[in-house]
Parts: C-alpha cells; sequence; structure tokens
C-alpha cells in the first residue's frame, strides 16, 4: 500500500506542474498578443490620424482652397464685379456669359475687361454637344454690347484655340476655378475646384492659361 502512494505522489507533482506551466505559457501567450494588439492598435489609429490630417493639409499647402460638387453652384457675383483682372475659357459654350450677364455688364460699367477663350470650330467639332450655334454665342454675346454702348465692346476680347481644353477655367483675383468635365455624358455639371493665388498648383495652372493666351488667335469683335 506504502509503495503504491509513493509512486502515486509523483505523478500528482507531476501533473500538478503541468497544469502550472500551460497556466503560464497561456498568461505569456495572453500577454504577448495582448501587446500585440495594443501595438496594431495603435498603429492603425496614427495611419487613421494622418490620413485624416496629412492628406487635407497637403491639397491646402498646394492651394486648392474650396470645391463643389457641380460647378453650377459657385457664386462668381464678388469676383466678377472686384477683380482687375477676368479671363474665361469654355469649349464652347457662353453659358457662363448669358448666366452672368447682368454682373459682366456692371463689371465694363466700372470701366473693367473681359476676356474669354473658347475653341475654333473645327477643334471643337469633335466633342459631344457641339453645334455651331452654341461656338458662336460668345461672338454674338459681345457684339450685342455695340448696339447699346461701343465702348463697352472694346473691353471686351474674344479668342479662339486650337487647343482641345482639359478643363473649363475663371481666373479671377483671388484665384483660379478649375471646373472639370465628365468622361462620359451626364445631364449634371461636374465638380469644381478653387486654387489660391500665389500658390504652387496657382503658378502650374497660371503658366498653362498665359501659354493658351500666347498662342490663342484674338477675334474682331
Amino acid at each position: 500500500m506504502l509503495y503504491v502512494q509513493v509512486q502515486y505522489l509523483p505523478s500528482t507533482w507531476t501533473v500538478i506542474s503541468g497544469v502550472i506551466n500551460a497556466i503560464a505559457v497561456a498568461l505569456m501567450t495572453a500577454g504577448c498578443f495582448g501587446v500585440i494588439f495594443e501595438y496594431f492598435s495603435k498603429l492603425s489609429l496614427i495611419n487613421e490620424a494622418v490620413e485624416r490630417t496629412v492628406g487635407p493639409t497637403k491639397a491646402v499647402n498646394l492651394g486648392v482652397g474650396d470645391m463643389v460638387k457641380q460647378a453650377s453652384e459657385i457664386n462668381y457675383d464678388d469676383d466678377i464685379l472686384t477683380s482687375s483682372d477676368l479671363i474665361v475659357a469654355s469649349r464652347f459654350s457662353a453659358n457662363f456669359l448669358n448666366r452672368h450677364k447682368d454682373r459682366i455688364f456692371e463689371r465694363l460699367n466700372s470701366g473693367k475687361s473681359v476676356k474669354f477663350i473658347r475653341m475654333t470650330a473645327s477643334s471643337a467639332s469633335r466633342l459631344p454637344g457641339y453645334s455651331e450655334n452654341r461656338i458662336e454665342q460668345a461672338q454674338e454675346f459681345f457684339r450685342k454690347l455695340s448696339v447699346t454702348d461701343a465702348r463697352k465692346q472694346k473691353q471686351c476680347f474674344l479668342f479662339e484655340t486650337e487647343y482641345v481644353l482639359s478643363y473649363n477655367f475663371v481666373v479671377c483675383d483671388r484665384g483660379i476655378w478649375v471646373k472639370q468635365y465628365w468622361n462620359a455624358a451626364r445631364s449634371d455639371t461636374p465638380p469644381a475646384y478653387f486654387v489660391k493665388r500665389g500658390t504652387p498648383l496657382y503658378l502650374l495652372f497660371l503658366t498653362d492659361v498665359e501659354n493658351l493666351l500666347a498662342e490663342a488667335k484674338a477675334l474682331t469683335l
């Protein structure tokens, strides 16, 4: 009987030792996983914070000051009236001139000028939505000014370019509104963003506008 007890006791301690070891391993494993989980959780939070702050900061530093979901939402009233220079470009539509006719008249009355750039008929004819009537609208708009005031017509400058415009734009004293195009036909207007004067993006777009004007042909009104 004593022999059996002696043989049984070591076996019991072996089991207890195994249990203790298992618990220790479990605790160590749980601790390691806890540390790993905490590390990756913090890393995820850091990455999210960077994405939310660095992304917008980079856009602001480059010069993006505003953005609208649809270009038709832009309010140009103050820029039309107060800007010393106003340069507008559209592929073949004169919607900007017609939509802001009253403000443009006020601008001309104050002695300021308007420059408008459109594509030539040969270049624009390859684009969806083109029609001869639409491309002549800008010229007709400025010609009508001579009926009421010949002086106003002298403050208007119409240019045409052979280049296919990659974007429409409005240059004012505060900066440049850049209006994009949809790849496929849609009824709503595409987004637009505003680039502030003096910023890196502004200088890039301004150079593009100046090059476009330098090679464009001035039309007689």
